[in-house]
């Protein structure tokens, strides 16, 4: 559900850069300035969900392998024995 609200925000924060540099015109370099970072901000917030997922998966498939070494060395131990 967290995720849903982070990429929601970002869509959001997109908009709102994407709003602010569309009226801020030529004229207005520091509210385009604040555009440019409310639309990377967004970006980012709508990215960051994906980036835990990918980091929460790779921990779980390390922690597999990790796990299917242990048991090949007790096999080997047991059958060693």
């Amino acid at each position: 559900m967290f995720s849903v609200f982070l990429m929601f925000w970002g869509v959001a924060s997109f908009c709102l850069g994407l709003l602010l540099a569309i009226t801020a015109g030529s004229f207005a370099l520091p509210i385009a300035q604040l555009a440019e970072r409310f639309m990377i901000a967004g970006v980012g917030l709508f990215l960051l969900p994906d980036a835990f997922e990918r980091a929460r998966f790779r921990a779980n498939e390390e922690g597999r392998k990790r796990t299917e070494r242990k048991l090949a060395q007790s096999f080997k131990i047991i059958e060693g024995s």
